[in-house]
């Protein structure tokens, strides 16, 4: 599942956001970056999040392979005139990386390439960022295709030479100082091949930025018109078309200097070039040049960037250089010495009941493992991301506070790091339309069973009010009755008629104990029903997991 994502906005504006949009059947989303400073001493600095702050929410500084967990607190406010709306956190999908690499200046677009695509028939993938505009592939011949990014870096676009990938122009992009930057991979490539370009349709001499590979002088090049004018630097790629991963970085100063990187080495820089920076209200397109397209990719790209101010050099190597993994791609459990983001709830007000098993912590969060931590996973991992709702009845507006974190490995460089942090207001909607879906009846095993191996089938059926409905089943695994221990969970796949049953495989702990489940059902409107009674079973003796 690829994710929508939301202009970045501040803490304040977000309160503001979720406090006045949520009606019944609609859903309010905004999201905020969250980063993280990375720091070359021996230094912690847990400051407080920053509102209202150039669209972010910073959350200090910590120190490479540090034992502990830096957090600062955000305050969401939650009100709803519908008792059953719901709350929900969730990262957007990196690609299997908690956080990226990011330069001092402001993210104004990213696009992830992160599919999937129809099959011949066009599409557009989510850009990121307030100037994310969704980019919009070709169809048939024009379309290129999905595949394997870098580690990390989730998928990326396949261009065959005659593929088109387009954003739409965004007013943010406007800034005379700037940075991109992408990931490419190609082979021997022949003519003049783009990787990346906003500029006028037909013109050299009005453009932004041009990004590109020629085989005439075997080199890369990069260009920007000023006053009417294009500009341009390059350098050879002799030895880099090897159908390996690499890392493009442009960068324009105020100055109106050009420097040209690859993979986080300066290559060529520019002298100062006269007259302003022209910024037309063009595309950015990726893959292709003009419109008509031509001078098109041959080759993979990904990542595809675009920052206000220019990058310096120690940004730029380590954005190609470093990664701040996610430890597995976003499981269910939050433990101190996994690289992840987690979250610790508080609330300052009533009406609010936490959902999915987790739990309130008491008193302020602790900067290590403590109660009520847990893990903040993409929608690809946790499709639900259900934190909290309203509980019936309740008129009082109530605020959760909500605690990140990451624990950082020894391989993370010094540097910052962003990661786009999406909050979810959601009201169902009570004016006849959709229902929630029945408690699932429990199938097997049956309670109290007991002799099973290494896996257990666990099967429930989903049942809805609305006939047409679909669903899936989200199975716990606990290790006492009221699931307040939570062992492991699982989803079946969305798409399960009404009526039929859906199967989950629950791993099992220790032989010789007793372990309990239960279940719960999500139509395909994303309404919930509450869990089910929880049933126990046991391992066979001599069984280990």
């Amino acid at each position: 599942m690829r994710i929508p994502f939301h202009a970045a906005s501040s803490v304040a504006a977000l309160v503001a956001a979720l406090a006045a949009s949520v009606i019944p059947g609609e859903a309010a989303t905004s999201s905020v970056n969250v980063t993280l400073t990375v720091a070359s001493a021996v230094t912690l600095d847990t400051s407080q999040c920053a509102t209202g702050t150039a669209g972010r929410t910073d959350f200090g500084t910590v120190l490479p392979n540090a034992p502990y967990v830096t957090s600062t607190d955000c305050t969401v406010g939650f009100a709803s005139s519908n008792d059953t709306a719901q709350l929900r956190l969730w990262q957007a999908d990196l690609g299997g990386d908690a956080m990226h690499p990011a330069t001092s200046g402001t993210l104004l677009a990213h696009w992830p390439m992160n599919g999937p695509l129809p099959l011949g028939s066009g599409g557009t993938l989510t850009g990121m960022g307030p100037g994310g505009t969704p980019l919009t592939v070709g169809a048939g011949a024009a379309q290129p295709t999905s595949v394997a990014g870098g580690a990390g870096r989730g998928a990326a676009l396949g261009f065959d030479g005659g593929d088109t990938a387009t954003a739409p122009y965004h007013a943010s992009w406007d800034v005379p100082a700037f940075t991109v930057d992408l990931w490419f991979r190609a082979g021997s490539v022949a003519g003049f091949r783009n990787f990346a370009n906003r500029g006028h349709t037909s013109s050299w001499n009005n453009r932004q930025f041009s990004i590109e590979l020629d085989s005439a002088c075997t080199c890369f090049k990069a260009n920007t018109s000023t006053s009417g004018t294009n500009r341009q630097i390059q350098f050879s790629s002799a030895g880099f078309l090897d159908n390996q991963w690499h890392h493009l970085a442009y960068t324009v100063d105020g100055s109106r200097v050009q420097r040209l990187y690859l993979d986080g080495t300066l290559r060529v820089t520019g002298a100062a070039m006269p007259g302003t920076v022209d910024l037309p209200a063009e595309p950015v397109r990726i893959g292709h040049q003009y419109s008509p397209a031509s001078n098109f990719m041959t080759g993979e790209i990904d990542e595809v960037r675009l920052w206000s101010g220019a990058a310096t050099a120690a940004e730029i190597a380590t954005i190609a250089g470093s990664r701040i993994p996610d430890h597995d791609g976003g499981a269910a459990s939050w433990t101190s010495g996994e690289t992840m983001f987690g979250a610790c709830l508080r609330t300052t007000g009533g009406g609010l009941v936490l959902l999915s098993g987790l739990t309130w912590a008491t008193g302020a969060c602790t900067a290590n493992d403590g109660t009520g931590w847990h893990d903040i996973a993409d929608r690809s991992a946790d499709a639900n991301a259900l934190v909290a709702r309203r509980t019936a009845g309740t008129a009082a507006d109530a605020t959760v506070g909500i605690r990140f974190g990451a624990n950082l490995g020894p391989t993370v460089r010094p540097g910052r790091y962003t990661a786009p942090i999406v909050f979810e207001a959601l009201a169902p909607d009570t004016a006849g339309g959709n229902s929630p879906p029945n408690v699932p009846a429990l199938m097997s095993p049956a309670d109290g069973a007991n002799g099973f191996a290494r896996s257990v089938p666990a099967v429930a059926r989903f049942s809805d009010p609305d006939a047409s409905d679909t669903g899936r089943i989200e199975f716990e695994l606990c290790y006492d009755p009221a699931c307040s221990s939570l062992s492991n969970d699982e989803a079946t796949a969305d798409g399960i008629a009404n009526g039929a049953d859906g199967v989950a495989m629950l791993l099992c702990g220790d032989a010789n104990t007793t372990h309990y489940w239960r279940a719960r059902a999500v139509d395909n409107s994303g309404a919930a029903s509450a869990w089910s009674a929880t049933r126990s079973y046991s391992i066979g003796g001599g069984t280990t997991c």
